[in-house]
């Protein structure tokens, strides 16, 4: 994965904008890191919501709004410790810059105001209400 961030980082040397995967967040740093835009995209819903819970809890019984909260919360800290180590070890040892590595991108980006691209169909997943302009 440290040989995989190397390689992210010179392909957006120059980028002046930076898509990124919730799965590899590395973009997201990159992006705050030489003051670009960036988008996450993702192909499955990752930002919190009332209406269903989390793509890792979604084929399991529905149980309400406060349990789909509680499965977005699990997703976005499970997620997060998942891909954090690579990331925060590469950006550490080569980029030296001073990084929240607390929160995950995916919450820095929805509370920075960043553009959130959901790459499926309102039909499957249906845009909520709580969601902000930027998802």
């Amino acid at each position: 994965m440290v040989k995989t961030q190397g390689e992210i980082w010179n392909a957006c040397k120059n980028a002046d904008l930076i898509i990124f995967h919730p799965g590899m967040p590395l973009g997201f740093f990159l992006a705050k890191v030489k003051n670009k835009k960036a988008i996450l995209a993702t192909p499955f819903p990752v930002v919190t919501t009332k209406d269903y819970p989390s793509i890792l809890f979604y084929a399991l019984p529905k149980l309400g709004s406060y349990y789909n909260l509680i499965t977005h919360f699990i997703f976005d800290k499970v997620f997060w410790a998942l891909a954090k180590s690579p990331v925060k070890f590469f950006l550490e040892n080569s980029i030296q810059s001073k990084i929240n590595f607390a929160i995950s991108p995916l919450k820095q980006q929805i509370k920075s105001g960043g553009l959130i691209l959901n790459g499926y169909s309102k039909l499957l997943f249906p845009h909520c209400k709580q969601w902000t302009n930027n998802i």
